[in-house]
């Protein structure tokens, strides 16, 4: 039988929150009472089933944080004596007869009358598991690493071999020498408070609270946490920087460019556009320009001088006019300055919003996203209500067109206004902006953007009331019409509301309302945008060439969603009347059943019924979906009826679509998804295939599509393909796998084979290195990044340098290097001349850490080409010349070795 002692120390909140299992668990001495506020002391005696203790070792492992293993066969576990709270003890009992403790118990004693905690036992021939063992361990403070250093440990003591080095990395130290006294020495370990492999309750706190410093060392991980009393700690602020940290970039020129094609593969003529974003920039400022290439033409929407910093931006040139504060006004491009408030640069806050765009397809279709006349996106989607991706389009205000392409090859365009920008102001600044110019406007043959001679001013004010309201206005003129607007933002526990309100000196007005409610399952959003200015749509006021409102439109849309146990229903009408236009009504109602289990796979159906017009479409699918490893397939029949008003005609037709999808998940360096999909109905049958690849130098989108219409055949594509163009003050890079305003260049200094490795942004991957080579990491701006290295493939690799800060503001490209070597895996046994082991020593000479153990065997990372290895003990220190060896796999033995 082995016994451990655990002190506990709880109040009578804590101890009565556990009254429902105290009989279970404790024996109370005579004329003692259970709930009783004063210290007690909890012992355990336990008696050790073999078997059982055998079969849930990785269990006793995780729950106690170290086990002993004698001879393989027969694991011993202990808790050590420590002072808990008494929820935790009987946390630790319950496991404990769980894994065959089914003596333990917990004796009520007061805590002066206690026996001493026995000592740690371990049976003949295993004494030096109590000696004192060297290692160097991870050291922690709040939660956060601060180094890594060397102490001695035995089961009951740990001790610091250079507190000091520790105490200088620990902040807000009100007394640095009171707290190096406190933890200098042997220290309790408090091991029982250890997470161990895994986390258990209560795990990772020390209780009672330290009068000055203590320390709880997890042997299992090789990991110290340090513990300050609160006295000694001074009060610090909340410690979130207001703003982005200075730039950490120099100059550099970032191009970006972007292609996108569709069209019809025996038409020449196709639609395409070239766009490309080019940024010299040093530091926080930049100068920009926006290049564009389409049907033979190239313009310039965008060239101007633009710097952000602490919270204020500047811009000069020619741009696009800021609609951040203002939801009317003139939203075109002008030749002028702007300056004003930004939250871009704040680290304290973060909110963008763009509007959905929902479109009605009532066959499969292809979707392209016009913005100024530009092709921007082009995607196919299936039948139905589909919310388009609009990622691609920038920040602002404005009109885009939206071109949809059905099966059989019509299309119809419709307009919609989109917004994407941040409305509630922070809490400690009121946000503002002005510009002055003249308004610009594309003219045919004309690369830049060329004035008008119309000058524009506006402004705009926004401030919050409090925290869930804010209110803000703004005026814009022109020499034919001025404009005011007052705007009011508020946000609940269920609701987000945005509300605008617009008026001109023509007797033009606009309304325009955002709102998002949610409740439980429910949720539900109403939008409108009402414009009504009949002098601008009838020309009665001749002089007026441009209106800060626009042309008189109703633009609408409801939609309600519940979420049930049965499955997802949604109903939602929209509304869009615009002058000179269609008028168009939708109305849909959708319902998808929850997902079957179908041995193993996913089967689910969908029904929906939509009104366009006077156009029916009804849609019954049942969908079946199959995950086999890196494929993943889509069987989907399907029945369909629609109504067409124009012909009087109802079309019933059943239907059957196919997909098939496959990843390479970690088969390629790069991430490569292929796509084939066909579709079948009566009178039209198709078949499209898709190839998406991210690589070093880019990513690469395509799809070509078949389409048969009662033996009309047609062929289609669409093409979008994205890289950047780098140079810096070292390098000359091209890649890039996404898009975006900012970089770094990883840079690996050393030839490894076989070996590569992962660019971890924020612990994330998100590309990939190879050495000799500059690779491109294309990151968002107005960021602060960690990055550091993971090496991949078949051998071993050692990274000099950790982890790199980089601070980027747009344009900025960084260049980052490492030094890598190959390493191999070598294990060996070192002993003095006389034959005695080198034991308990640290090997040097090596990149990372081993020791050796009692018999003087180790085994470490080291680098090729090392020449010799050093042995470190309390006592001595000597040196081993490295034999010639032959590794396998990155893997070799460096035998018996002699240390002079």
């Amino acid at each position: 039988m082995y016994r451990a002692v655990i002190f506990a120390c709880c109040s009578f909140l804590a101890v009565s929150l556990m009254a429902q299992n105290a009989n279970d668990y404790v024996a109370t001495a005579p004329g003692g009472e259970y709930f009783s506020d004063q210290n007690v002391r909890v012992q355990f005696f336990c008696s050790l089933q073999k078997d059982v203790v055998e079969a849930q070792r990785d269990s006793i492992a995780a729950l106690y944080g170290w086990y002993l293993d004698i001879g393989g066969k027969s694991p011993l576990s202990c808790l050590r004596s420590a002072e808990v709270p008494l929820p935790i003890a009987f946390n630790w009992l319950e496991r404990s007869r769980r894994f065959g403790f089914n003596d333990a118990e917990i004796l009520n004693q007061p805590l002066e009358d206690a026996p001493v905690a026995v000592t740690a036992w371990v049976p003949p021939g295993f004494e030096s598991l109590l000696e004192p063992q060297v290692t160097r361990a991870d050291v922690f403070f709040g939660g956060r690493r601060i180094g890594s250093y060397m102490l001695i440990y035995t089961p009951d003591r740990v001790e610091f071999q250079n507190p000091e080095l520790i105490v200088e990395r620990l902040p807000d130290l009100l007394e640095p020498a009171r707290v190096m006294q406190s933890l200098s020495g042997a220290l309790d370990p408090n091991s029982v408070f250890a997470c161990g492999l895994r986390g258990t309750m209560g795990c990772g706190e020390l209780q009672p609270t330290p009068t000055v410093a203590a320390v709880i060392f997890d042997e299992s991980r090789f990991r110290v946490d340090v513990f300050v009393s609160p006295e000694q700690l001074a009060v610090r602020s909340a410690g979130v920087q207001k703003f982005l940290p200075p730039s950490s970039a120099q100059w550099s020129m970032m191009q970006s460019l972007y292609l996108a094609m569709s069209g019809d593969v025996s038409d020449p003529a196709a639609v395409y556009s070239l766009a490309g974003t080019n940024t010299i920039a040093w530091r926080e400022n930049r100068l920009v320009t926006d290049l564009n290439y389409s049907d033979d033409d190239l313009d310039i929407d965008e060239f101007a001088l633009q710097r952000d910093y602490e919270g204020l931006s500047y811009r000069a040139g020619y741009f696009n006019t800021d609609s951040s504060l203002l939801s009317f006004g003139y939203g075109g491009s002008m030749r002028g300055i702007s300056m004003g408030t930004s939250i871009d640069t704040r680290t304290d806050l973060r909110q963008s919003a763009g509007n959905e765009i929902t479109v009605f397809l009532s066959s499969r279709s292809r979707v392209a996203i016009y913005k100024d006349g530009r092709l921007v996106s082009a995607q196919n989607y299936d039948a139905g209500n589909q919310i388009i991706d609009t990622t691609a389009l920038p920040g602002g205000s404005y009109d885009i067109d939206i071109e949809i392409t059905d099966a059989s090859g019509r299309s119809t365009v419709e307009t919609r206004f989109y917004v994407k920008s941040s409305r509630l102001p922070p809490k400690d600044e009121s946000e503002w902006y002005f510009e002055l110019g003249e308004a610009t406007e594309a003219i045919a043959d004309e690369v830049l953007r060329q004035p008008d001679g119309d000058w524009i001013t506006r402004g705009g004010y926004s401030t919050r009331l409090s925290d869930t309201i804010g209110i803000g206005g703004g005026l814009a003129a022109h020499k034919d019409e001025t404009m005011a607007e007052f705007d009011l933002f508020n946000i609940g526990r269920y609701h987000e509301l945005q509300t605008s309100i617009a008026y001109s000196d023509n007797d033009a007005y606009g309304v325009n309302l955002n709102s998002n409610f949610s409740v439980d399952r429910w949720s539900m959003a109403a939008n409108l945008r009402y414009v009504d200015n009949a002098h601008y749509d009838n020309d009665i006021n001749p002089d007026l060439t441009r209106s800060l409102l626009g042309n008189s439109l109703t633009q609408g849309s409801l939609s309600l969603q519940r979420s049930t146990d049965f499955g997802y229903f949604s109903l939602q009408a929209r509304y869009n009347d615009r002058f000179a236009q269609e008028e168009l009504k939708t109305y849909t109602f959708r319902y998808t059943a929850p997902a079957y289990d179908f041995f193993g796979s996913d089967l689910y159906g969908r029904v929906e019924l939509s009104k366009e017009n006077d156009d029916w479409l009804a849609l019954f699918t049942v969908t079946l979906r199959i995950d086999d490893g890196n494929f993943s397939y889509r069987v989907e029949p399907g029945y369909r009826q629609d109504y067409i008003a124009d012909t009087d005609d109802y079309e019933d037709e059943p239907s059957l679509e196919l997909n098939a999808d496959w990843q390479d998940g970690d088969r390629f360096i790069s991430d490569l998804r292929l796509n084939a999909n066909a579709f079948a109905r009566p009178d039209i049958s198709g078949v499209s295939l898709g190839y998406d690849h991210s690589f070093r130098y880019g990513r690469i989108r395509s799809e070509v599509e078949h389409i048969d219409r009662n033996g009309q055949k047609t062929d289609s594509f669409n093409l979008n393909a994205s890289t950047s163009f780098i140079v810096t003050d070292e390098n000359v890079a091209v890649g890039g796998q996404q898009q975006s305003q900012s970089a770094v260049v990883i840079n690996l200094d050393g030839q490894l084979e076989g070996v590569w490795f992962d660019v971890l942004v924020d612990k994330r991957p998100v590309a990939y290195a190879i050495a000799g080579t500059a690779t491109v990491v294309t990151l968002r701006p107005f960021e602060t990044y960690e990055i550091e290295l993971r090496a991949r493939g078949n051998g071993f690799a050692d990274v000099q340098g950790d982890v790199r800060s980089v601070t980027l503001y747009p344009g900025n490209v960084v260049d980052l290097s490492w030094d890598v070597a190959m390493v191999d895996v070598v294990f060996g046994q070192v002993s003095l001349p006389n034959g005695e082991p080198v034991a308990n020593a640290v090997v040097g000479g090596i990149p990372g850490f081993s020791v050796t153990d009692e018999y003087g065997l180790f085994q470490a990372e080291m680098k090729q080409g090392t020449s010799e290895l050093t042995f470190q003990t309390r006592e001595y220190s000597c040196t081993v010349a490295v034999p010639e060896y032959r590794g396998r796999a990155g893997v070799a033995s460096l035998g018996s070795l002699q240390c002079e």
